[in-house]
């Protein structure tokens, strides 16, 4: 099995958007509004399932914030919750 690239994946679906955009701005039948909306629906989630939420978090461009191990987001990358503090207090 190949390896999905991000990039292509994502060039995908925002052709499906932008078509979708397209078809309900011209005015086309619903049937086909439907149709490439599911379709932008569907690439998304067969990424998920197909790479994983990694695959899923590059071919939608978002990065999660980091958090340590109390679950509090970290703003330089450290579980050191004094160094969290030293963050904040600049």
């Amino acid at each position: 099995m190949t390896v999905p690239v991000p990039a292509r994946i994502r060039a995908k679906l925002l052709g499906s958007c932008a078509l979708t955009v397209a078809a309900v701005l011209t005015g086309a039948p619903a049937v086909t509004v439907v149709a490439l909306a599911a379709t932008c629906a569907a690439i998304p989630l067969a990424a998920g399932l197909l790479g994983g939420a990694g695959l899923l978090r590059a071919v939608l461009g978002a990065e999660l914030p980091r958090t340590n191990s109390s679950g509090r987001s970290t703003q330089n990358g450290s579980d050191d919750p004094a160094g969290d503090a030293a963050a904040e207090a600049r």
